[in-house]
């Protein structure tokens, strides 16, 4: 039988079918952030030094987002935290405004802080249910701090993927943030929960525990609390407030 294919279709048609394989474009799932510890009696004037390096930001276009959360909750308060997520290992080498950010920065609130600190984050996107929608003034992150015993990450990791699956089979109306350090610092695994307010923060009938349980039964719910358990060194908890003054959104 002959073919019907129309002949000004084959070629192209053909063309498509040997394109070799493209690989796939890399996650933008990474972060540049930065930890800023102040005094007390210089957070004001940090803050309005932020406030300015931000608006200089604004002023000269720069197209990445730079968000701020204040700790204020746990044992580190005076720290903040500005980070620009989103990103992939080649953005890093051609960042906005380079080193005149820097220089910018330095000259308005780097003067007033104690210590300052950088690392690169990465949002673990496999195993997160994100909020879809960006935080806004008032938003808090209730975010648990946990160091993982370096022998049993791979076991902690399964079990974030065991919950993560429960959540997609049972229903969990919460949304929350893995991510993990993977320059600059210990490579802790923090679970960041957004919420409203702090009347959100109210304990749940519908905790982790109880979605294992309803996905995949009273039984394998004891098996997964006990394996992240055994696998988690060390937990703080923490609440931060997003600071939309101290913040870039282009």
């Amino acid at each position: 039988m002959k073919s019907r294919l129309c002949p000004q279709l084959a070629v192209p048609l053909l063309y498509t079918l040997q394109l070799p394989a493209q690989d796939p474009p890399p996650p933008a799932n990474l972060a540049l952030n930065y930890w800023q510890t102040v005094s007390p009696h210089n957070a004001a004037d940090f803050e309005q030094g932020l406030r300015e390096h931000m608006a200089w930001r604004k002023e000269k276009g720069d197209p990445w987002v730079w968000n701020t959360w204040q700790l204020i909750r746990g044992q580190r308060l005076g720290l903040y935290f500005t980070g620009s997520p989103g990103h992939t290992w080649a953005d890093l080498d051609n960042e906005p405004l380079g080193p005149e950010a820097g220089a910018h920065y330095w000259s308005t609130a780097g003067k007033h802080v104690e210590s300052l600190g950088a690392t690169n984050g990465m949002t673990l996107t496999q195993w997160s249910h994100p909020p879809t929608e960006p935080p806004t003034d008032g938003t808090l992150g209730l975010a648990y701090v946990l160091r993982v015993h370096p022998d049993k990450a791979e076991q902690f990791q399964d079990g974030v993927r065991r919950f993560h699956e429960a959540v997609q089979k049972a229903g969990w109306d919460t949304r929350y943030v893995w991510t993990t350090t993977v320059t600059g610092g210990p490579p802790d695994m923090v679970l960041v929960i957004p919420t409203p307010n702090w009347a959100s923060m109210a304990p749940s009938a519908t905790s982790p525990q109880k979605v294992v349980e309803k996905a995949f039964g009273e039984a394998a719910a004891r098996v997964w609390s006990q394996q992240l358990a055994d696998a988690i060194a060390s937990e703080t908890v923490e609440v931060w407030l997003f600071r939309p003054d101290l913040s870039h959104v282009p």
